[in-house]
């Protein structure tokens, strides 16, 4: 029997929240050998002791070998030695492993809270009591644009800026997407989509099934910042109810019960009411200016829906959205007592 010989070896392929690695057994000393792998945030040398964590795998013989790491932290970079004993024992030099960010706790993305980007920024906390990071600025653009009415309006774009690869995970508790301004996430490199992106966040306690913070809600019910307002409430890019460029328009308030007409988008105008006419067509569906869509008109109650928000997705490499994953930025609907 002679001491084994045992490699660092190298990653095969990270992941949020896992990693997959492959070492060698160079000389098992003539029998088969237990190794065991310690890993953790800093090298604890050749003293199993100073060592955060550990795995025995099973019998391992001369050659190749791989080995699957779970229950990781994302977006950390993991020190590793092996351990290797036929009775006699060796350990192998050290190796490192970096995990994939954003697979982990909640990411928090605000386009600002008003016009000149107060807050903005892209945020992540990965809950283990860390709290909350900003990890990219937001650059900031306005643009004019002139509606075929003839009106102009001010538009404000956040933009953020992501040298590598993106990942939302599918290990995220949640992607909050925040803010007045429109969003835009550009990557210079692959983007990968596990975890929804939804621009209407729904309320704490929504009295209504589906409600969400940029509908509109009838008079019967109070202003209520966690179950919504009688007059919806734009976000990303999108309108307030009766505000932006293609508004709803409430012709009166009698003989309809409050039903007045949607807001304007690119993709053309809404419903008319019945008693007001639709919001106006943006014109062009090329979106030379990020924009969402305007409010509704306001109806008996003053109550109205906000438009959808605007989100844009540049990307240098590949984009995958994993099946199931919903991007939405919709806008809101004006709910009518239930009762």
């Amino acid at each position: 029997m002679t001491v084994p010989v045992i490699s660092s070896g190298s990653v095969l392929e990270s992941f949020g929240r896992s990693v997959r690695l492959r070492s060698l057994l160079q000389d098992s000393g003539g029998s088969s050998n237990q190794v065991t792998i310690y890993y953790g945030f800093a090298d604890g040398g050749q003293v199993a002791g100073d060592w955060n964590n550990s795995l025995t795998l099973s019998s391992i013989d001369q050659g190749v070998f791989d080995i699957y790491l779970d229950g990781l932290e994302s977006g950390r970079t993991y020190y590793y030695r092996f351990f290797a004993s036929n009775s006699l024992s060796a350990w192998s030099p050290m190796g490192t492993f970096s995990t994939l960010r954003f697979d982990q706790g909640m990411i928090r993305i605000n386009t600002g809270d008003d016009e000149l980007g107060k807050n903005a920024g892209f945020y992540w906390d990965r809950k283990n009591g860390e709290g909350e990071t900003k990890i990219f600025d937001g650059n900031l653009t306005v643009q004019s644009y002139l509606a075929p009415n003839g009106t102009a309006w001010k538009l404000t774009k956040t933009t953020f800026q992501i040298n590598g690869n993106l990942l939302f995970g599918s290990n995220l508790d949640e992607v909050r997407l925040e803010g007045v301004n429109s969003l835009s996430l550009q990557v210079d490199g692959n983007l990968t989509v596990a975890k929804d992106l939804i621009g209407s966040s729904v309320p704490t306690l929504s009295h209504l099934t589906g409600g969400t913070l940029v509908d509109g809600y009838d008079s019967y019910y109070a202003d209520d910042p966690d179950k919504g307002s009688r007059l919806g409430q734009g976000s990303l890019g999108g309108f307030s109810g009766g505000q932006g460029p293609g508004k709803g328009i409430s012709l009166g308030s009698t003989g309809a019960g409050g039903l007045a007409g949607g807001g304007g988008s690119y993709a053309g105008e809404a419903g008319g009411g019945a008693s007001a006419p639709g919001g106006i067509r943006y014109g062009s569906g090329g979106l030379d200016v990020l924009m969402g869509g305007s409010g509704g008109g306001p109806g008996n109650g003053g109550e109205a829906g906000a438009g959808g928000g605007a989100l844009e997705l540049i990307i240098s490499g590949k984009a995958k959205i994993l099946p199931g994953v919903r991007i939405a930025m919709n806008g809101g609907t004006v709910f009518v007592n239930p009762t």
